[in-house]
């Protein structure tokens, strides 16, 4: 065994002799709703550089502030976003690669997939391809995160209510330019009675409570060449989700993922980081907003890891230390009924259990 793994170990074992998670944080107030929020890459440098970005005000998501996470997966200090994203959705620890499968292979329920059983609706936003490992961990079951044709595969028959993003190629055969071989799940979508959207104004005038809206073939642009595109922005994404999603009067379980922040980071382009990063904001509010006027949602938000190790140095310049992902702690915050239970330092598989303990539904 790898000598950080007798930490993690020897680390769980404490946290486990706290009591568990659902019983130690009973919430005070039972949600219908969650908005979980997923800046990809983003950490604490990240937040001290954005805040600095800003100049005037402080981020929206400082005041809802309540702890920080561990990011490690089962079989690395550095998790990728597949481990991550696979322990935020369901909270069991996997190897890199990874997708809703523990590391021995076998299937693992998603706190989507718990919410869709209760009766609830269900929606997945990000501005990668929708079957990015992210966004997939939330409702698909693949060894290799790579696999983006079956995971459009097992998205459509999870019946998911909400789809937008990037990827559309991974929904149409070789025949319309797509990666399928032969499925057009464009078409299937659309004979299911789903309302589907191509570009920002089919998806403001839509009204349907299932839509799909692949605004690209594969990834969406970043923001700030959005200008030069059709593509609605992050914000117009997440309110268009929540306005199809608040039909159902069961409640609903929503993903927003901010997925280039992450390739931001990567590439080290601190423009491409904050300007995402701002598009972010953006769409928190509007969370927060939705959040405020309905009092029956809660909303999370916390990175499934940090990517760059961006940081301010001494004479407040931004810096990257790699263009990896790193295994710093990143912060959370949550808002609403049920966010008492969000606190001090976490693992990332805790959300997803207190997400369902706050929504009373078993994961």
């Amino acid at each position: 065994m790898k000598k950080w793994m007798v930490s993690s170990v020897v680390a769980t074992a404490v946290l486990a002799g706290l009591g568990d998670v659902s019983e130690q944080a009973e919430a005070q107030g039972e949600a219908k709703n969650v908005i979980f929020m997923i800046p990809d890459g983003y950490s604490s440098g990240y937040a001290s550089v954005y805040r600095a970005f800003k100049e005037e005000g402080i981020p929206a998501w400082d005041e809802h502030q309540v702890g920080h996470m561990m990011t490690h997966s089962a079989n690395n200090r550095v998790t990728d976003s597949a481990a991550a994203g696979t322990a935020m959705a369901t909270g069991v620890k996997t190897n890199n690669g990874v997708i809703g499968l523990n590391p021995e292979g076998e299937r693992v329920q998603t706190v989507l997939e718990a919410a869709k059983d209760s009766g609830r609706s269900t929606g997945l936003v990000a501005t990668s391809t929708i079957t990015h490992a992210t966004p997939a961990a939330f409702a698909s079951h693949v060894s290799n995160r790579n696999n983006e044709m079956e995971i459009a595969n097992q998205f459509y028959n999870q019946d998911i209510d909400v789809l937008l993003g990037g990827g559309e190629s991974y929904f149409l055969p070789k025949s319309e330019g797509g990666h399928q071989y032969l499925m057009n799940y464009m078409k299937r979508f659309e004979r299911d009675g789903y309302e589907i959207a191509r570009n920002a104004e089919q998806l403001q005038s839509a009204n349907s409570d299932r839509v799909v809206g692949l605004f690209a073939n594969n990834a969406m642009a970043p923001e700030r060449d959005r200008h030069e595109t059709d593509e609605p922005s992050l914000q117009e994404m997440t309110e268009a989700a929540l306005s199809a999603l608040d039909q159902n009067d069961d409640g609903f379980f929503l993903m927003v993922e901010g997925s280039q922040i992450d390739w931001a980071g990567h590439a080290n382009d601190y423009d491409w980081a904050m300007t995402d990063t701002e598009a972010f904001e953006a769409a928190y509010i509007e969370a927060i907003e939705f959040a405020k006027e309905d009092e029956e949602t809660l909303v999370v938000m916390a990175s499934d890891h940090d990517t760059g190790g961006l940081a301010l140095d001494g004479n407040d310049n931004p810096v990257w230390s790699t263009t990896n992902h790193t295994g710093v702690d990143v912060p959370v915050y949550s808002f609403g009924p049920g966010s008492e239970q969000f606190g001090g330092l976490m693992d990332n598989t805790d959300l997803p259990k207190m997400i369902a303990n706050a929504l009373d539904i078993e994961l």
